[in-house]
């Protein structure tokens, strides 16, 4: 596991949770910290938690300083802050090892996870335990539409092809996704997608939702999950994922 610096949070009141909202996030404290007074204003279920995984930040500090103020009074929020970059794919995949729930969903810094649209997915979850992940729809924050905002028809996937064509190649974009993190550790995909790590830094999760297609079912749902928030595209650091040659090669490295 990545070294981390600073205590690791208690679990609520001792128990583990129900769910994590996990978000991995790396310099971007003000948008993590307004999407996680978004999550705690919008009726986040006492039984929840969000894990805000610090990915070594050097910038905006003061607001994520403010994250592990609330976590200390708020057992809601788990944060956790790495001593240094571990890069985004590390830090995806130590969500899976730094979560304490049985059901994990991913939602990016700038995004929120819609409290009622995740209790409704969890139900489907908790309901058909031999799910490996569901993908929920995308919708704009405030009603904004936005570049990643989708909606999704309502089915389980049996079919292996299904599994493929419906559910893994739509998972480009993090924000959305509920994994059933038991499946997930019982066939050891986190470490498959470590062994292949160079090859996906940029979309582990495109990845780990090929590999849990592989070994379960799936489904989609046009249920709204995540609530996408304005991106900044002056930010370099998250630039280089999303020029047209990283995306070839990433799908390179998936067909290999």
């Amino acid at each position: 596991m990545n070294e981390l610096g600073g205590k690791l949070s208690r679990s609520l009141k001792g128990v583990c949770p129900e769910l994590t909202i996990c978000m991995p996030t790396f310099n971007r404290g003000r948008k993590a910290l307004k999407s996680v007074q978004l999550m705690l204003q919008n009726g986040l279920n006492s039984s929840w938690q969000i894990l805000v995984l610090n990915n070594g930040s050097s910038c905006e500090k003061k607001y994520y300083k403010d994250i592990e103020k609330i976590s200390q009074y708020d057992n809601r929020i788990k944060y956790i802050e790495k001593i240094t970059n571990t890069g985004f794919a590390r830090n995806f995949l130590d969500c899976f090892k730094l979560s304490e729930s049985t059901y994990l969903i991913f939602v990016a810094d700038e995004d929120i996870v819609d409290s009622s649209g995740a209790a409704k997915i969890l139900n489907i979850l908790q309901s058909n335990p031999m799910l490996g992940a569901v993908r929920g729809s995308v919708a704009g924050l405030g009603g904004v539409f936005r570049g990643n905002s989708f909606t999704f028809e309502d089915q389980i996937l049996e079919s292996k092809s299904d599994r493929f064509h419906k559910f893994s190649l739509f998972n480009n974009y993090m924000s959305g996704c509920a994994y059933n993190r038991e499946i997930v550790i019982e066939h050891n995909l986190i470490e498959r997608v470590e062994k292949g790590l160079p090859n996906h830094e940029d979309y582990p999760h495109l990845y780990l939702s090929i590999l849990v297609s592989a070994v379960a079912p799936v489904a989609i749902s046009s249920i709204v999950l995540a609530l996408e928030g304005e991106s900044s595209d002056d930010e370099i650091t998250y630039k280089d994922a999303y020029q047209l040659g990283r995306r070839f090669d990433q799908f390179v490295h998936l067909r290999d």
